[in-house]
């Protein structure tokens, strides 16, 4: 009683040919629907990686903290970067089992538009700042190992193919 019943879907791996593919851009309803937050698993999940090659992600960076407060970013556009850069590993739903070193700007400047229909604009930096990169990356059909070096890249991959049987 009271317990929201939560969707599953499948989450695409790398080896899936649509993970690769720049999605669209989204159009949401005009009346407001959760659905979108029920994607989020961790931290954050773009649509094209449950198969919806739509402009959309979901993310809660606070997941590990107490109370889920996932949220939606439809549309979303980088702004702006910082000029510094910072190397950390990262891991992603896309290719599981692989941790992958991934420079990115320590700080973006990011417009998106929420499930309600409003634009938003905001800073972030840090932590949630590297979420939405590698979030808005898959909207873009990248993942994490395009971020390695072409001589990197057969070891990650190779490790990956190994850690997959």
């Amino acid at each position: 009683q009271g317990k929201k019943e939560k969707m599953h879907r499948r989450v695409t791996t790398c080896t899936n040919f649509r993970v690769r593919v720049r999605a669209r851009a989204y159009y949401p309803p005009t009346s407001s629907s959760p659905a979108e937050r029920e994607w989020a698993s961790g931290i954050g999940l773009a649509a094209p990686q449950v198969g919806a090659m739509l402009r959309l992600f979901v993310m809660d960076c606070t997941w590990k903290e107490g109370e889920n407060s996932p949220f939606a970013m439809i549309n979303p556009v980088i702004m702006a970067a910082e000029k510094r850069y910072e190397v950390m590993e990262e891991g992603c739903l896309s290719i599981p089992g692989l941790m992958v070193p991934v420079e990115r700007p320590v700080a973006v400047t990011l417009q998106w538009t929420s499930e309600t229909g409003e634009i938003h604009m905001n800073d972030f930096d840090g932590f949630e700042a590297r979420c939405i990169q590698h979030e808005f990356d898959h909207l873009n059909g990248v993942v994490t190992l395009d971020h390695v070096a072409p001589d990197q890249r057969a070891g990650f991959e190779t490790a990956y193919r190994g850690a997959a049987t």
